[in-house]
């Protein structure tokens, strides 16, 4: 078995409170993940060449772990590729020391204007925060690769709507075109190109546009992870689902920064782990029964586990008039979408 990448969160601990992320409702222990910890992981993942890319996400930002540093270091010296997501706060200890070791770093950006940016409930100006982050990739374009990440919701206005309420409205209705403006600032020919996407009625999300050499935009659809976030209203119930797959946890897993191996990031408060990595190896873990039975389980489009079936489960308006508006909206957006 080999993944596309292994993510570690090397901390958990974020200094942004957002909104739309559920670490501000997590309850497990605050910490960073153990360096002679991550060094043993790392060193089972070579020996049994379990992937070439070694992600630093999770449910934290990395650049507050003191010793993240020597993490990406060795990674390196091991002959693995790295990956940060990072908020964007602390790019300043991004150093050369550390670049040198880093392949990609993917900025999660997300709000792109002065009013959507409370969202993210943190003492500093959006206009500081912008300029921070554009002097940051100006400073380093060519260094490395940048990924700007951006949050949209393209697909279905009223459910969206009514399931959120208005303090999502603008940041999922105006932030591509609000994003504009600040990729003229990266490049003329970005602006250009976004630009016609909109007037053409483009589907961006869900993929990599290159807005000058080495910087990209990464376009997501809004995620609920898992039904876990409490801006929606109470006029809908979560249904859980019972068949499917998982294109989360098939990227693969997350060790959180206890040590223990999760499924995937959306368990942001490790419910589901599928043992400790401070008592067994990563090979073991991944080739146990219990590991290996819920791959089976997906494969065969079977969804057994409780906070897997609420997790890709949907939301149902308690209307059913509500619910056949929605139906019609998606249809309509897949027929004018879709046809070209």
């Amino acid at each position: 078995m080999k993944f596309s990448r292994i993510q570690f969160e090397s901390s958990n601990y974020c200094n942004m409170r957002c909104a739309f992320c559920p670490n501000r409702l997590m309850t497990r222990e605050r910490k960073n993940l153990d360096l002679e910890l991550f060094k043993k992981i790392i060193d089972d993942i070579v020996a049994h060449d379990l992937t070439e890319t070694i992600s630093f996400a999770g449910n934290g930002e990395p650049l507050l772990d003191p010793n993240l540093g020597e993490k990406l270091d060795y990674c390196r010296r091991r002959g693995l590729s790295t990956i940060i997501t990072t908020n964007g706060l602390l790019l300043d200890k991004l150093n050369d020391a550390l670049i040198k070791n880093l392949d990609c770093l993917y900025i999660s950006w997300q709000t792109f204007n002065e009013k959507t940016f409370p969202l993210r409930d943190v003492p500093i100006s959006y206009d500081l925060y912008r300029q921070k982050l554009l002097d940051f990739i100006k400073e380093h374009q060519g260094k490395l690769k940048i990924v700007i990440s951006l949050m949209q919701n393209e697909t279905r206005r009223w459910f969206t709507r009514d399931l959120m309420g208005k303090k999502f409205q603008e940041l999922l209705k105006q932030n591509l075109r609000d994003f504009l403006a600040t990729a003229g600032e990266i490049s003329s020919a970005a602006q250009a190109e976004l630009k016609k996407a909109l007037a053409e009625k483009r589907r961006l999300s869900f993929q990599q546009i290159e807005l000058a050499e080495n910087i990209f935009l990464n376009v997501d659809q809004f995620f609920d992870w898992g039904g876990n976030l409490s801006c929606y209203s109470d006029k809908f119930r979560r249904i859980p689902a019972s068949a499917g797959r998982c294109k989360i946890m098939a990227d693969g897993p997350l060790v959180l920064s206890d040590g223990r191996l999760s499924l995937c990031c959306v368990d942001y408060d490790g419910q589901v782990t599928v043992g400790d990595l401070n008592q067994s190896s990563f090979s073991e873990l991944i080739n146990s029964e219990k590991y290996q039975t819920i791959l089976k389980n997906f494969a065969d489009r079977k969804i057994v586990l409780p906070y897997c079936q609420k997790c890709l489960g949907r939301w149902q308006n308690q209307s059913r008039l509500k619910n056949i508006l929605y139906k019609i909206e998606n249809k309509i957006y897949h027929l004018s979408h879709y046809r070209r």
